[in-house]
Formats: C-alpha cells, sequence, structure tokens
C-alpha cells in the first residue's frame, strides 16, 4: 500500500486515529487506533520498539484524564546504511486502513468491495471478463455515520433492494442521470432487476435531542425494534468489519465532508513545579534538578526495565552532591513527580498557584484558574518567563482604566493531547465523565492496564501576551441591565443547543461575550501587525463571575512546533508604547464591518453557528476554528465597541 508523509501535529489533528486521510496515490483510509501505533516493519535492521524515547509528562493532564503518561506521535526513520547495524525505533510508522471499501468502476459504473485491509489496486471484474481496458477502480464517495462516532460503508444493498436484511447480493452499479445533484444518481440491482433508487436526501438530518435521518427512516424493513435502519456500530479504524449494537440513526455524507471526524483536544500550559508547591517546600526545586540533562539518562534506564517505584531509584541518584541537602522523602516526592506517579503537593491559598478549588467552579474553570494565577505574576523559569508590561506607557487613558495588568509571556510551553473525536456535531466541551471516557476507550481494542495508560500528544513553544481586565470596572458594567438584556436571548439559545448537541451547558455571561471578542479582534490585529497567519495564533479565556475569585483575563500566544513559535513578534507588539496603539486600532476596526448594518443588526435573530453569535461574522470577528476555543461562537462587537443605537452600551465605549 502506498505512504504518506504527515507531521506529527497532524496525527494529532486532523488526522487522528478515527480520521480519514488520503494517500498521495489517491487512495482514502482511515488512520488506525492507538493499538496499532508503535509497531515496525518487517525490517532485519530494527531492534524493537523503545518508546520512552517519545514518552513525556504533564501532571495536570494526566490528573485530569486519569492516564499515566503521553507518548510523541512515531517518527519514521530509515535503516542504517551499515548493514547489520541494529537501531531501535526503525521503520515505525501509524497504518491505515482502505475506507470505503466499495469501489465504482469508471467505465461500467460497476460497485465492486474490498475488504480493509486489501492493499493492492481493485479491477472491475466485469470489464476484465470483457477484455476491455484494465484501469483502477476508484473507492467511491459516499459512507454513513453515526452520532456516537461509528462510520461505516453506505449501505448500497440495504438501500437499493429497501430491505435491511436483502436476499440479493447484486452486481450492482452506480450510474447517473443528468443532474449535480444526488438525486441525480441512482443504485441500480443488475441481479434481481429491482427498480433502482435514487440517492437523493442521504445527507439530510434532523437534531430533536437524537439525530433522526432520512436515510434510516426511509429504508424499508426494520433492523431494530424501532422499525428504523439502525447504526451497525462499526469502527473500521481498529480493523474490523463487524459492529456492536448501536441505535442511532445512520446520516450517509461524503467521505470529504468536514463533519466526518472532530478532533477533541485537551492542552495545558506548563507550569513550574516551585510554584506548585508549598510555601517553604523544597520540592520544586529537586523536581526541576531532576528534570534536568544531569538525571536523564538514569530516568531512562530506569523506565526501560519497566521500574516505575519511586524506592527503586532513590538509590540510583542519592550519591548527587547537589541532592544532599534534601532529605529523602522530599527526593522521593519528587521522583514520583517526574515519573507522573503523582502532582506536586497542592499549594495553599497563599501560595501565586492557588491551585485549591473554588466552590462552585466546573472542571474547565478549576483547570485554568491555576495557570490564571500564574500567568497573572511575573516567573522566571526556563520554560515560562513572565515580564510585567508598565501600564503607565500604554499612552491611552480609557484603556488604563478598562486594563489592570498586561504580561509578556516571553517563552511558554504547551501540551495538546487528542482525547477522542465526534462526528456529525463537535462536542469538545462536555463535562460527561462517561461519555468521555467512551471516546477515549474507542481508541483501542484493549483497554491498557494501569500503569501503561498513555494518549498521543506533543509539545509546542511559543509566547504570548497576557491581559487582565479592571475587575471593578468590569462589575459595574456587566450590571447594567442594557447590557444583561443583550445577552439574555444568546444564552437561552445556547442552553437549547447544549441540549440538542450534546454540549455542556453553561450559562454564557457578558464578561465571556466581551473576553472572547476582544480576543478575536486583538488577534485579528495582529495578523496585519506581526506578519502571523491566521491560524499561528490562539486564543485562552479565563472567564469566571465567581464573587469572591472572579477571573477576567485573555491570553493571545502563539504555540508552534516550527519557527513560527519564537520569532518574538508577539511580545515586541506588547510593549505598552505598541500595544496601546494595537488596541485602539483593534477597537476602532470593530466599529465597522463590511457587512454592516446587517451584521450590527443580527444581534436580535443571531447568526453563525446555530445562531450563537451576535454582531460577529468572517467579515469582522471569527477566526479559524483552530485558534478559537469556542468553534466561533459567544461573538458580539456591540459589547466590546456598543451598537448603532446604543453606542454607550460597549465596555470600551467612550
Amino acid at each position: 500500500m502506498s505512504t504518506t508523509n504527515v507531521r506529527r501535529a497532524q496525527l494529532i489533528s486532523p488526522f487522528g486515529p478515527g480520521s480519514l486521510l488520503v494517500l498521495r496515490n489517491g487512495l482514502s483510509v482511515v488512520v488506525a487506533g492507538l493499538d496499532h501505533w508503535f509497531s515496525t516493519n518487517d525490517n532485519p535492521d530494527a531492534d524493537g520498539v523503545d518508546r520512552e524515547e517519545y514518552r513525556f509528562l504533564e501532571w495536570r493532564l494526566q490528573r485530569e484524564l486519569g492516564v499515566d503518561y503521553f507518548l510523541l506521535p512515531p517518527d519514521f526513520r530509515h535503516p542504517p546504511k551499515t548493514h547489520g547495524v541494529k537501531v531501535k525505533n526503525i521503520g515505525l510508522t501509524v497504518p491505515a486502513l482502505r475506507f470505503p471499501t466499495w469501489h465504482i468502476c469508471r467505465f461500467c459504473n460497476r460497485l465492486e468491495k474490498k475488504p480493509l485491509t486489501h492493499s493492492g489496486h481493485v479491477f472491475c471484474p466485469e470489464c476484465l471478463e470483457k477484455k476491455k481496458k484494465r484501469l483502477r477502480m476508484s473507492q467511491v464517495r459516499f459512507v454513513a455515520l453515526c452520532e456516537e462516532g461509528h462510520i461505516q460503508d453506505f449501505p448500497w444493498l440495504e438501500w437499493v433492494h429497501r430491505s435491511a436484511s436483502p436476499s440479493c447480493l447484486g452486481p450492482l452499479k452506480l450510474e447517473s442521470k443528468g443532474g449535480s445533484s444526488l438525486a441525480a444518481l441512482f443504485v441500480r440491482c443488475t441481479a434481481c432487476k429491482a427498480e433502482p433508487r435514487s440517492l437523493g436526501g442521504i445527507t439530510q438530518h434532523k437534531n430533536d435531542g437524537r439525530i433522526q435521518s432520512y436515510l434510516s427512516s426511509h429504508l424499508e424493513g426494520p433492523l431494530s425494534s424501532g422499525g428504523r435502519y439502525s447504526c451497525r456500530g462499526v469502527r473500521p479504524w481498529l480493523g474490523s468489519e463487524s459492529g456492536s449494537p448501536c441505535q442511532c440513526d445512520l446520516v450517509g455524507g461524503l467521505r470529504s465532508a468536514t463533519n466526518l471526524h472532530f478532533a477533541e483536544i485537551q492542552s495545558a500550559i506548563y507550569l513550574p513545579s516551585k510554584l506548585l508547591a508549598k510555601p517553604g517546600s523544597s520540592i520544586g526545586n529537586i523536581v526541576d534538578l531532576l528534570r534536568g540533562p544531569d538525571y536523564s539518562s538514569v530516568f531512562s534506564i530506569a523506565r526501560g526495565f519497566g521500574a516505575i517505584d519511586a524506592k527503586m531509584i532513590l538509590p540510583m541518584i542519592r550519591s548527587k552532591p547537589d541532592l544532599a541537602a534534601f532529605s529523602d522523602d522530599d527526593v522521593l516526592t519528587s521522583i514520583a513527580c517526574v515519573l507522573g506517579l503523582t502532582p506536586p503537593p497542592s499549594a495553599t491559598s497563599s501560595d501565586v498557584a492557588a491551585q485549591s478549588k473554588v466552590d462552585g467552579d466546573d472542571r474547565g474553570t478549576a483547570f485554568k484558574r491555576v495557570e490564571f494565577n500564574v500567568l497573572s505574576q511575573p516567573q522566571d523559569d526556563q520554560e515560562l518567563r513572565i515580564i510585567a508590561s508598565d501600564l503607565s506607557r500604554l499612552g491611552d487613558e480609557s484603556l488604563k482604566e478598562a486594563i489592570s495588568t498586561v504580561n509578556l509571556i516571553d517563552k511558554l510551553r504547551e501540551t495538546r493531547v487528542f482525547t477522542g473525536f465526534s462526528r456529525l456535531v463537535a462536542e469538545s466541551g462536555t463535562d460527561d465523565k462517561a461519555r468521555n471516557q467512551k471516546k477515549m476507550d474507542d481508541l483501542r481494542i484493549d483497554v491498557p492496564i494501569e500503569g501503561h495508560r498513555w494518549l498521543p500528544g506533543y509539545k509546542v513553544f511559543g509566547e504570548g501576551i497576557f491581559v487582565r481586565l479592571n475587575e471593578d470596572r468590569l462589575q459595574k458594567w456587566e450590571a447594567r441591565e442594557d447590557v444583561l438584556r443583550r445577552v439574555a436571548e444568546l444564552d437561552r439559545r445556547n442552553n437549547s443547543a447544549a441540549e440538542l448537541r450534546h454540549r455542556r451547558k453553561e450559562r454564557i455571561t457578558p464578561r465571556l461575550v466581551l473576553i472572547h471578542t476582544l480576543a478575536h479582534l486583538l488577534i485579528n490585529r495582529l495578523i496585519f501587525e506581526c506578519g502571523y497567519s491566521s491560524a499561528a495564533l490562539r486564543e485562552r479565556l479565563f472567564v469566571s463571575t465567581n464573587p469572591t475569585h472572579p477571573m477576567a483575563g485573555l491570553l493571545v500566544y502563539t504555540a508552534s512546533g516550527d519557527s513560527e513559535g519564537s520569532l518574538g513578534g508577539l511580545v515586541r507588539m506588547g510593549h505598552p508604547e505598541n500595544l496601546g496603539k494595537l488596541l485602539r486600532k483593534a477597537l476602532e476596526d470593530a466599529k465597522w464591518c463590511s457587512n454592516d448594518p446587517v451584521c450590527m443588526e443580527s444581534a436580535l435573530s443571531g447568526q453563525g453557528p446555530e445562531s450563537l453569535n451576535l454582531a460577529a461574522c468572517h467579515s469582522c470577528a471569527l477566526l479559524p476554528e483552530t485558534a478559537c476555543e469556542r468553534f466561533n461562537r459567544h461573538l458580539d462587537r456591540g459589547l466590546v465597541i456598543g451598537s448603532f443605537d446604543h453606542p454607550e452600551l460597549g465596555y470600551f465605549a467612550g
């Protein structure tokens, strides 16, 4: 089978397990599950697989996701030129399986099915029998999927025979009667002469709490007790065409459609261990020492022997001079932190990290609160350098009143982990633990034993600007009746959509819409000023209306595996003499959209995905979805700069 070069980051998103990928020879494949990763080809020079080379830790994400460690996607390495030399990790690939498995002949229109594991070309048996020109068949354009993440071949036999269990097995032909719509395509059985059936409507579906599709409701003959043609529960990325019980409706789709695979990514900003230890504790200092180059070989050897007990490693490093001043208990605890067996001791409320969960925080807010408190203060660590900006040099009095803190993140590290995927509708943000665990279990056939639970991820480095709004002014603004009235309808629509789409229900507050829109406006302006691509910048929102521990901040950053992560342009634009001009220009740009007055007046009915935006469209406030935490939802320029009818409405108005 042909191969294709894919970057490591692309194996997390958009080409993670379960996604469809087109190889360089035009073959469509589904990326295999995690069971099939890290296996060598039949190569005489390969000396096994050393996973320790790809292993890394991020204890906050480990605890959040319930895994033991993370692995970088494997990189392909050619065998050594010297014959007979044994080298580990040679020929590692991420396998893929042929999908869809049905093929069509471009001359006679015959449909032919092959197994997932078929690796050669497919030729039309009818054309070969008639001794016509021997040309390859192409894969069909259509598949079928359900909201639970299953995907299967389109049910050609069932559709044309109008039966869930057809007695006739074809052969079939897919013919066009002219026209550009699916209604012009007809499936015909040449064996039983069943009436040809059009593909018109196979992609139609509606969502009334559960997806109901045209395909399931119009295929005669019950497959399930409900009398509808249900999904077979097929997971081809795990190498099987057999299914499991699933009562969801099947929806037809094109194999090139964007709703076939929504990768779900969990990320975390690296926080130095010394900030997460108890006051006066030496744990953070010891952890930093153990993560240095002097100890990397010790931990690599220990892991190679399968040692995951801190007591087994202690004798190997206890004699080091730089550890002589620390107690055995502190060193043991630090080893466990480095191994990912336990997080650093929790911080108290007096720490800069303030890690203890605040009453009323959901999981996402609690996870980000630690980052918010760390980013709010200057830091000087090897992988997190934060410089406080002097707001007195901002140059604009109104901005000084609206903003309380601007910190320049000279260097940061972000860990991104692939946790699962959804189909048909994006479900990122759900708080359903059982559903999230099911998605992680669907990535592999066998659930790994404790101590060997892992997910694919990667680390990236970059820079950013952290902005914190003035809390006193913000609280007065968000309590205004006109502000609350503008957001109330958006909140109602969001709750209705969340119930239909299985997303986490949350209250949409004025500060959330304000901070989210401000981040988008700032990114759009930075794209012109810094020269970064629109997909190179990202946002990270820190929002909470907790009365005793509120949050109102945003981080605009670039974190990339290539040179864009360290160009320095973002930090330079964050200097106060530049940032004041940048913010003022971004606010001026927001006052007029090329789609106005329609865009601004859309606040009455909503616009964008699921009508969850007010005055925000592609011409003024939307970003590539890779840059946005909320899939371009919950945006409104009116809350930032005011509307035409109420210019005083905006937080930055005046």
